[in-house]
Formats: structure tokens, C-alpha cells, sequence
């Protein structure tokens, strides 16, 4: 009896800091740093506990992240020239540390029916929650921050930065929150048109956000939801209420000056906001020196002072200026540890959705989104992006063994 109460403390302490930063994700760097913490120590029991190398090594989804920090730790160990270089590498810790928390923790989501519908969950209404709260932090300022309206505090970074996250993260998040608002609309039938209505408003907010890349997602993604949804739902609900949605985003993004020059200006520099052109000087500069150590790369962070002289090199002043990373993880991966780096990233993505036809659609759908981010964006050298995909992906993983243990029950 004592070890059955002790147990189901266990799983609610976990529950609670797993649900704590899934919610952080959208609040800022302060709060998701303390989450991410208070998770690892509420976690740890588990770890000591549960853990078997063995049965760990034999799980290759959740091995080659590790593998792939690992390598990391390996080439800054050889090429960096301190132990501050070193310990710089703790900002992609995630990659080891939440397969092996997961793997330990795999049997709370097998005891708790709830955990992954409340994780799902508490996503979902923190992105509505904190959206709701800058959208109306917003309109107060489009109304009395000037003397005359000005629409451009409702949209890209100036509607993301009360919390502090960067719009095509924001975007990203919002869209994994729809994602799973659908899914919660079809396990919860009577709470469907709540969900809908969510919906609605995030996918309205990443058009306010106008990330080019979040804007391309979501068009993608929805497409793949609604077709998947439409082939079990008989009436014509979902085709009208996407029809809707598409109408209201395109109104939104051809009535605001901000949204629609992002938009319809792709190649242009408009204000302090980059166009393609920009970001293709930065890759050109990043190739140049990829070329210089093509295998091994030169080390993670140690590779921004070669492109910093690359900068130098082509005069490209806004680049040096403003101390400018690769802006693409691909190239990222390839400047800080080569193709070795590169091939090991790819597999680690692609990895667990290697059979398609038997991969949940929500999975399948965050890999897509992840594998499109990391073009636009050096994904992983932020905290939000390498502990989203660390999180999620773990998350995906223990749900589909969890899955296959009722299978087998069954």
C-alpha cells in the first residue's frame, strides 16, 4: 500500500514538472532555465532508479541524440582552447540528458493514461493563455503608445517580445499547439468547438507573427491535419472552418503594411527585418568556411570567430556588427563539426520516422516542422529550439511504446 502512494506521488511530481516546461516554452529565458532545472531534479530519482544501459543502448531513437551531443563535446574537447569553450557545450545538454530521463520514465506514461494528454494539453492552452495576453498587450499599444494608430505593434517582433521569444520559435510553438488542439478535439468530442476556436486564434497569430517560415508551416501542416481529419469526420465542419481561416490570414496579411511587405517583398530588406537576399550572403560566407575544415568542422561556438573573419574578409559589415550566426543549423552543424556532424543530425532526425505509414500523424507532423525550421534559423543554438525538439521528440518516442504495450495487452 505505502509503495503504491509513494509511486503515484512520484508520477505526479513528474507530471507537474514535465507539465511546468511544457507551459515555460512560452514565457521566456528566465522561466523555461528555472523549469528545465526543477524537471531534472524532479526527474533524477527516476534516473538512479529505473535506468539500464543495456535496454538504453538497444534504442537507437533515443541513442543518436546522444550520440550526436557527444561528438559535439568531442571536436570542442580537441580544437577549443580552454575549459570555458568546453563547458559552453551545456547549452545542447538536453540532447544526452532527456533520452535518458524518458527512457526512465517511460513506465509514468504507461501507469498514467492522463500524462500525455495533460503535457498535450497544458501546451495548448499556455500558447492561447500568453498569445491572448501580448495580442491585448498589443492593442493597447497600437491605441496610446502613439499619437496615431499604428498596426506594427500587433505584428513580428514586436507582438513577441512582452515574453521575450523570438518570433519563428513563437510561430513554431503556436503551430505545434494547433497540431495538438486538433488532436485534443478528436479524443475530447464535446469539447471540440473550444479547441476549434484556439485553433483559430493561433494559426491568426502566427500570421500576426509573420514568420515567413511559420506562415509556409502552416499552410503544409494544415493541409496534412485537415485532409487526415477529413477522411473521418463525414460532414463538411473541418473543410469550411479551414476554408475560413485561410480567408481570414489572407485578409490579415494584405490589410497590415508590415505583414504584407514581409509577404510580398521575400527578397527585400524592409526596415531592420531580412529579406532572402540577406540570409543568402550569410550562407555564402558560411560555406567559405565549412571549406576550411569540411570533415570535422571547428567546433561548436568556436566556429562564430572563423565566420566573423569570413565577415571581415567579404566587408559583409552587418554581419560582424551584429555578431551574426549561420542562420540555417544545417550550415551551422557543418561549420561546428563537419559533414561527420551533418550526417549525424540528419539521421537523428529522420531516424525515428523512418516508417512513415505507421508513424502517428502529430509526429510525423513535428518533424516536418522541425526539419523546415532548421533552414531559416540556426534552430539548435537557441535554448527554446534544441530543448523543444529534445522535449517533444522524447515525448513522441516513450508515447509510441506506450502505444505498443497496449497492443500487446490487448
Amino acid at each position: 500500500m505505502f509503495e503504491k502512494v509513494k509511486n503515484s506521488i512520484s508520477i505526479h511530481y513528474f507530471e507537474y514538472s514535465a507539465c511546468l516546461l511544457t507551459a515555460s516554452f512560452f514565457l521566456g529565458h528566465a522561466v523555461l532555465s528555472v523549469s528545465y532545472i526543477i524537471f531534472l531534479l524532479a526527474s533524477f530519482k527516476s534516473v538512479l532508479k529505473n535506468f539500464s544501459l543495456k535496454e538504453f543502448l538497444s534504442n537507437k531513437a533515443f541513442i543518436l541524440p546522444c550520440i550526436f551531443f557527444i561528438f559535439n563535446l568531442l571536436i570542442v574537447i580537441i580544437l577549443g582552447d580552454s575549459i570555458k569553450d568546453v563547458l559552453k557545450t551545456e547549452k545542447i545538454l538536453c540532447l544526452l540528458i532527456f533520452p535518458i530521463i524518458f527512457f526512465s520514465t517511460k513506465g509514468y506514461f504507461q501507469k498514467s493514461k492522463s500524462l500525455l494528454f495533460n503535457i498535450k494539453k497544458t501546451f495548448v492552452l499556455t500558447a492561447f493563455f500568453t498569445f491572448s495576453i501580448s495580442f491585448a498587450h498589443g492593442l493597447y499599444r497600437v491605441f496610446y503608445a502613439e499619437n496615431a494608430l499604428n498596426s506594427i505593434y500587433i505584428t513580428y517582433n514586436h507582438l513577441a517580445d512582452l515574453f521575450g521569444v523570438q518570433p519563428l520559435y513563437l510561430s513554431v510553438f503556436y503551430l505545434m499547439a494547433v497540431v495538438f488542439s486538433i488532436d485534443i478535439s478528436r479524443s475530447k468530442p464535446h469539447q471540440r468547438n473550444g479547441y476549434f476556436i484556439i485553433s483559430g486564434v493561433l494559426i491568426c497569430g502566427i500570421v500576426l507573427l509573420s514568420s515567413r517560415t511559420g506562415l509556409l508551416l502552416s499552410f503544409v501542416v494544415l493541409l496534412m491535419k485537415v485532409f487526415k481529419v477529413k477522411s473521418k469526420i463525414k460532414n463538411k465542419t473541418v473543410l469550411l472552418v479551414f476554408l475560413l481561416l485561410l480567408i481570414s490570414c489572407l485578409t490579415l496579411t494584405l490589410s497590415i503594411p508590415t505583414l504584407k511587405n514581409r509577404v510580398l517583398k521575400l527578397n527585400e530588406n524592409i526596415s531592420s527585418y531580412s529579406g532572402l537576399s540577406f540570409r543568402t550572403k550569410i550562407w555564402k560566407n558560411s560555406i567559405f568556411v565549412f571549406q576550411e575544415s569540411s570533415l570535422f568542422g571547428h567546433g561548436l561556438y568556436l566556429s562564430q570567430s572563423k565566420l566573423m573573419n569570413q565577415y571581415t574578409k567579404t566587408n559583409f559589415r552587418r554581419g560582424y556588427i551584429y555578431n551574426l550566426n549561420t542562420h540555417n543549423q544545417y550550415l551551422q552543424t557543418l561549420i561546428d563539426t563537419g559533414l561527420i556532424g551533418l550526417t549525424l543530425l540528419i539521421f537523428m532526425l529522420v531516424f525515428p520516422i523512418r516508417d512513415i505509414r505507421n508513424t502517428p500523424i502529430s509526429e510525423l507532423l513535428f518533424t516536418v516542422i522541425i526539419l523546415v525550421s532548421l533552414i531559416p534559423e540556426s534552430f539548435f543554438l537557441r535554448q527554446y529550439g534544441v530543448l523543444f525538439y529534445s522535449f517533444f521528440s522524447c515525448i513522441f518516442q516513450v508515447s509510441r511504446e506506450q502505444l505498443a504495450t497496449k497492443i500487446e495487452i490487448s
